[in-house]
């Protein structure tokens, strides 16, 4: 043995954080719900669209945290069907270049959320009023 040994069953602080924040996530009923540590870390284009939805105490921070989600409502996607394909070496090498190639072109546009056609069809539910009505909620709570 050796006196230097490592604690297996230590959790790292921010590991308790995330746990809690996926909890957080159902209790508020989002899909998608960061702290401003990494709200800070997003573009001025996604960071617009972010919405702060409380400030709250969670496990395994001292301090409480501000609470921001990207509201999108997944139900407004459309599931096409497709036949079922059979796929050869030459295929596969071509649809990892094409998806490849389309994930850049959305990473690479500045203002990620509109130019992505299926963001803004999740997001098309959440109108400005929407947004105006909850933020006067938010400040009178």
């Amino acid at each position: 043995g050796t006196d230097f040994k490592i604690d297996a069953s230590y959790v790292s602080p921010n590991v308790s954080v995330a746990e809690s924040l996926e909890k957080a996530a159902h209790i508020y009923g989002v899909h998608l719900l960061i702290s401003a540590s990494v709200a800070d870390t997003c573009s001025p284009a996604v960071a617009s669209c972010l919405r702060l939805i409380d400030k709250a105490f969670v496990r395994g921070s001292k301090t409480p945290l501000q609470l921001h989600t990207l509201d999108l409502d997944v139900s407004a996607l459309k599931v096409t069907q497709r036949g079922r394909l059979t796929w050869n070496t030459r295929q596969r090498f071509r649809a990892r270049q094409m998806l490849e190639v389309e994930k850049k072109r959305k990473w690479a546009v500045e203002n990620l959320i509109a130019n992505v056609e299926e963001l803004s069809v999740m997001r098309s539910s959440f109108t400005v009023g929407f947004f105006q009505y909850f933020n006067m909620g938010y400040q009178n709570y």
